[in-house]
């Protein structure tokens, strides 16, 4: 298959099956050889999911009838030309249709071809026209919801959700952490450029390095456990928990695993740490990973955080509760999940968030802190989970980030203490509280 087919097969099954695309896309570079073939199928896809309701703007202004009333097989072809002759010009014009008008016919559509050819052939001449203009609503000029984007207008200006908007349509940088047990970040850096890969520190997490050339460049030091790949914001949240000899060590929603690996390596001083995730498959690639960077695996526990009683016994002195969220701060990383989610979901989470920690909340040992995270930037997934969550409790206070983090993250810490980072600079959006029980 071609890079533009297993594209259009990996947006069907995104969109039909409700699969993510990360993972889908890194199975289907296996099958082409060439670099450049991986990188446009990385493009096409990822540019669709997140211009998806601009494309349909488009496709819809230059055809005779709207998407819905085109059957089922069209619309994902259609998105995809679209996207190359509004966003690429790696290929000219003409063969992009042409590739389109092919690809429609080899998958049993000839009928249609005629159809797709003048549709396609009216946004390459026309596309100026077609987009829509600066006083359009930001929803549409950026491709975001409406109901999503009316809220954001709610609590912040303008210019600065624009700007956030923006950059979450662009491609996000590869953020690894350095696996410091094993190496050196500078050391790290230095082989990384020694290999002829371009490599920076991060800006806001001592263990953070960026590379430019993507996820092929470093894959001996993936393989080899020097390193894992996590975003800044998400390498933030271990660093909130202060250091603790012969610790209970809890990560109650453990899965995919980078925060176990933080918690593994931070507290390698006689502690104990037991991951916990509610299924025994993802908890199987935890021990994997943490295999692989030679860090001593912790004990694993398939469990629900919210039920009760859990099949973990004993008070824990440092919990982390990276609770399942609506991913809002990961739009960028994440863009599927623009058309998914309703604000009836945010609620549904919320509710789960705080039994979550409700439940961490009651195994916290006497002096012990809980770190409840989410990747979100909503605030019912944020400072409400914690009110709710502290309302009733008078031992339980938080304690503020501003003295667990250095230097620019320092910038992200709020009058109430908590760490809410911010999509506008380039980093995913968390929300992270420290919480103390006297």
């Amino acid at each position: 298959m071609t890079a533009r087919e297993l594209a259009v097969a990996t947006l069907e099954r995104v969109e039909r099956a409700g699969a993510h695309a990360q993972p889908l896309l890194d199975r289907a570079s296996d099958r082409l050889n060439d670099p450049r073939d991986v990188s446009l199928m990385h493009a096409l896809v990822m540019g669709v999911l997140r211009q998806r309701r601009l494309l349909d703007h488009v496709i819809e202004g230059a055809s005779s009838r709207p998407l819905g009333q085109m059957g089922r097989d069209l619309p994902i072809p259609l998105r995809l030309a679209t996207f190359e002759l509004l966003f690429l010009d790696r290929v000219p014009e003409f063969a992009t249709v042409d590739a389109a008008v092919e690809g429609i016919r080899r998958r049993g559509g000839g009928p249609a071809t005629g159809f797709v050819n003048a549709i396609l052939r009216t946004i390459a001449r026309q596309k100026d026209t077609l987009l829509p203009d600066d006083d359009a609503a930001l929803a549409l000029r950026y491709s975001y919801p409406d109901w999503w984007v009316e809220r954001l207008l709610k609590t912040r200006d303008a210019e600065s959700i624009e700007a956030m908007l923006r950059l979450g349509n662009e491609p996000p940088p590869l953020t690894v952490h350095v696996n410091t047990t094993r190496i050196s970040v500078d050391r790290f850096v230095a082989d990384r450029t020694t290999e002829g890969v371009a490599a920076c520190r991060g800006e806001f997490a001592d263990t953070a390095v960026h590379i430019s050339e993507g996820l092929r460049s470093v894959t001996a030091p993936l393989a080899g456990g020097d390193c894992w790949v996590q975003d800044e914001a998400a390498q933030l949240v271990v660093s909130l928990l202060s250091p603790c000899s012969q610790a209970r060590v809890l990560d109650l929603c453990a899965a995919p695993g980078g925060k176990t690996l933080q918690l593994a390596a931070r507290y390698d001083n006689g502690s104990t740490v037991v991951a916990a995730d509610r299924y025994w498959r993802r908890l199987r690639k935890v021990q994997q990973n943490l295999a692989r960077c030679g860090l001593e695996a912790p004990l694993t526990a398939a469990l629900d955080g919210c039920a009760e009683p859990w099949a973990l016994q004993g008070r824990f002195d440092r919990v982390v509760v990276d609770a399942p969220c609506s991913g809002t701060g990961t739009l960028r990383r994440h863009p599927e999940i623009r058309w998914r989610l309703t604000e009836a979901d945010l609620r549904r989470y919320r509710e789960r968030q705080v039994r979550l920690l409700t439940r961490a909340c009651e195994r916290l040992a006497p002096g012990g802190e809980v770190v409840f995270s989410t990747c979100s930037i909503e605030r019912e997934e944020g400072p409400d989970v914690i009110e709710t969550v502290l309302a009733d409790r008078d031992d339980i206070v938080v304690a503020s980030a501003a003295e667990r983090v250095s230097g620019r993250a320092r910038e992200f810490v709020t009058p109430e203490g908590y760490l809410v980072t911010d999509p506008a600079v380039g980093v995913d959006g968390f929300f992270a509280a420290v919480l103390h029980r006297r």
